[in-house]
C-alpha cells in the first residue's frame, strides 16, 4: 500500500463516519421529529466533535505532496491511527445510533458524547498527527 493510499483510507474513514453521524442527526429531526432545540444541540455537538479531527485529516491529505512511496511493512503508525480513529467513531456513532433506535433520549446521548469523547481524544490526536505529520524521507 502506498502512503497516499493509506492516507486516503484514513481520510475516507473519517469522512464516511462524519457523513453517517450527520445522516443520523438529520434522521432524528426528519424521521423521529426531535425538537429544533435538540436538533441544533446535536448538530453542533457532532460538528464540534468532528471538526478538529476531520479538518486535520482532510487538510493533511489534500495538502500532501509525497511521492508514491510504500508504507513500510509493519508500519504500526497507520494501523494505530486507523484503530484509534475507528474506536472514536464507533463511540459517537453508537451514541447516535441508540437514539435513532429509541433506546435513549437525545439529551442523554448528547451528555454521554460530551462526557466520553473528550476523554478519548488524547488517543486519537497523536496517532493521526504522527501518521500524517511525520516528515518525508530524504533520499
Amino acid at each position: 500500500m502506498t502512503v497516499r493510499t493509506a492516507r486516503g483510507s484514513l481520510a475516507a474513514l473519517w469522512a464516511v463516519c462524519f457523513a453517517l453521524a450527520l445522516v443520523a442527526t438529520l434522521y432524528l429531526r426528519w424521521g423521529i421529529g426531535i425538537s429544533s432545540d435538540y436538533f441544533k444541540e446535536t448538530i453542533e455537538l457532532v460538528s464540534g466533535q468532528y471538526a478538529p479531527f476531520l479538518g486535520a485529516v482532510l487538510g493533511f491529505y489534500l495538502s500532501s505532496k509525497r511521492k508514491e512511496e510504500l508504507v513500510p511493512d509493519g508500519n504500526g503508525a497507520f494501523y494505530l491511527a486507523v484503530l484509534m480513529s475507528a474506536l472514536w467513531n464507533v463511540v459517537i456513532l453508537g451514541f447516535l445510533g441508540r437514539v435513532t433506535m429509541n433506546l435513549t433520549t437525545v439529551d442523554e446521548s448528547n451528555k454521554d458524547v460530551l462526557s466520553v469523547l473528550p476523554k478519548l481524544s488524547w488517543i486519537v490526536a497523536p496517532a493521526i498527527g504522527y501518521f500524517f505529520g511525520k516528515p518525508e524521507k530524504k533520499e
